[in-house]
């Protein structure tokens, strides 16, 4: 190689992961052998809404599969979500959605068949507004949030709190001089990007957590 020659650059190695990445190996683990069942047609719920009287601008979680896995005994629906729809939607990423196919049934209830099941999956989905059946959700700046409500997500969080800054790889860093023209929030230079080891312990904290649950 000759003194003026360049040696060409390799892109810097990836400091951690992205939000929607961690929910995706988080929810791999949860589903473990568990098949993945796809839906029908994609099934949305709004997570968000600025339409007024003359114009309709919402944000809506997609889910296009589902699984169902065993937690304590007990059959639950899963799926991964993503987002769609207008510019309200910006401000999310993911999420993982849970919900006890038996739920409100006696005991010794056999799990549907098939077609019910799917057609439980996709009514369990379209209920899933505002992210109120979820049990975690990622953010576009790579935040992690949770609805609140159930003692599920409660537990959850609480662990999760516990722990999470252990993980953080990268910090946020937000620009404070340019603002969001759709959000009027600073921009978001880089999200929060984890250390792969939190998938693994988040997988394990909603693991447990499901396990646990008295329906």
């Amino acid at each position: 190689m000759s003194e003026h020659e360049s040696v060409p650059e390799t892109a810097p190695e990836p400091v951690g992961l992205t939000v929607r990445e961690l929910l995706e190996q988080v929810f791999t683990l949860l589903r473990g052998d568990s098949e993945l069942i796809d839906l029908p047609n994609v099934v949305d719920a709004v997570i968000a809404d600025d339409s007024d009287w003359h114009r309709t601008r919402k944000g809506y979680v997609l889910y296009k599969q589902f699984t169902v896995a065993d937690f304590g005994g007990q059959p639950w629906l899963l799926a991964l979500g993503s987002v769609g729809g207008d510019y309200p939607c910006r401000p999310f990423c993911c999420d993982i959605f849970v919900y006890p196919c038996l739920k409100d049934l006696p005991a010794g209830t056999p799990l549907p068949e098939d077609g019910d099941l799917v057609a439980l999956a996709q009514k369990m989905l379209s209920d899933n507004d505002y992210y109120r059946l979820s049990v975690i959700m990622g953010m576009a700046n790579g935040l992690l949030n949770a609805v609140k409500g159930s003692d599920l997500v409660h537990t959850v969080v609480k662990q999760l709190r516990e722990c999470v800054n252990d993980y953080v790889a990268q910090e946020m860093v937000v620009n404070h001089e340019v603002l969001s023209l759709s959000t009027l929030q600073p921009a978001v230079n880089s999200p929060v990007l984890y250390k792969a080891e939190f998938a693994s312990a988040m997988a394990d904290i909603i693991r447990t957590a499901l396990e646990n649950e008295r329906l």
